[in-house]
């Protein structure tokens, strides 16, 4: 039965040029950490539907989560991401294209509401429909960043945001997708936050 729901998707940038150009038993090694670490960050009763190779989908059944509580969960998850960067940047000796250049790997959100369908394939329960594809389109978009949160305007029109961060600079936009047609959404840079990272601890290790 369709319900409605929250999908979320953190999704790493700069992960097609890290995974074709770089070594891959150590490339796949740090996307595996970095994955773990995105959905072990996860709080509240959001659901994995899928582990994708550059992004994790999630989706939440029932009202969708403020806006405020969406922005802290974007900031928990995008601080762990870039901790774990900073951690394997420390106490890894390898000089590896893949050890060297996961650096350059960021994070970007993309949150949409709407209506899913969960269906059962195996042993595995997925989430399918329309919103889905919708929010799957919304990571091929205009926006001149590669990390930031990216909130559709279905969910901003559902969701209360009248708490929510004033720090976030925030951008209206939108794109047109073939079959579906004009998406609006806004947006906001995630880049601020790379100060509020812990400092990286001196230290080393064996390579990876």
């Amino acid at each position: 039965m369709p319900e409605t729901a929250t999908i979320y998707i953190p999704d790493i940038s700069g992960f097609t040029e890290f995974i074709t150009k770089t070594e891959v038993e150590h490339s796949s090694r740090i996307i595996n950490q970095l994955l773990e670490a995105i959905i072990q960050s996860m709080s509240g009763d959001f659901v994995v539907s899928e582990v994708e190779g550059d992004a994790v989908l999630l989706y939440k059944k029932g009202n969708p989560p403020t806006m405020k509580e969406m922005i802290e969960q974007s900031t928990k998850t995008f601080k762990a991401f870039h901790g774990v960067l900073k951690e394997n940047a420390g106490s890894s000796l390898c000089q590896c294209n893949a050890c060297t250049g996961a650096r350059n790997l960021t994070l970007k959100f993309v949150l949409h509401y709407g209506t899913i369908a969960e269906i059962s394939v195996s042993n595995f329960l997925k989430a399918s429909g329309v919103d889905m594809v919708i929010a799957h389109r919304l990571l091929k978009n205009s926006v001149p960043l590669n990390e930031y949160i990216l909130a559709s305007a279905n969910y901003v029109k559902h969701a209360d945001h009248s708490d929510s961060d004033a720090a976030l600079r925030w951008v209206d936009a939108k794109d047109e997708y073939p079959s579906i047609g004009v998406v609006e959404y806004r947006f906001a840079s995630l880049s601020p936050l790379k100060g509020e990272l812990a400092p990286l601890r001196e230290h080393q290790g064996a390579p990876l």
